[in-house]
Formats: C-alpha cells, structure tokens, sequence
C-alpha cells in the first residue's frame, strides 16, 4: 500500500511538473508578444489592450514559478 501511495505522489509530482513548465512556456510567449506589439496596442490573443501592469504581473508570476526572464 505504501509503495502504491509513492507511485501515485512521484506520478502526481511529474504532471505538476510537466504543468509548471506548459504555463512556464505560455508566459514566456505572452511576454514576448506584448513586448513585441508595445504598451497601448490591442494584443491579437487576449484582445485587450497592453498595459504594463500586465506585463509586470506576468514577469512577477513567471519568476515565482522558477522562470528566467533572461529566456524572453
């Protein structure tokens, strides 16, 4: 029974893993795109226009969830 539990943690901590890097990824993208476009412009994903406190709240995110922002 033990030995299952530690099977099911090690898998659960691969998929959060796995996860962590996906939205790691979609961040980066975010970031780059609307830096690309600018401050003030209307972002083709989200539709909204770009500001920097999105900006600055995605970084902030993004470097809690172990990003570099050196890679954007």
């Amino acid at each position: 029974m033990i030995k299952e539990f530690e099977n099911v943690v090690s898998l659960q901590r691969e998929r959060d893993s796995e996860t962590t890097l996906r939205i790691l990824e979609v961040y980066r993208s975010m970031l780059r795109h609307y830096k690309q476009e600018g401050l003030g412009e209307r972002s083709k994903y989200a539709g909204c226009i770009i500001k920097q406190d999105m900006i600055d709240t995605l970084e902030r995110r993004y470097i809690q969830l172990g990003g570099n922002l050196e890679d954007v």
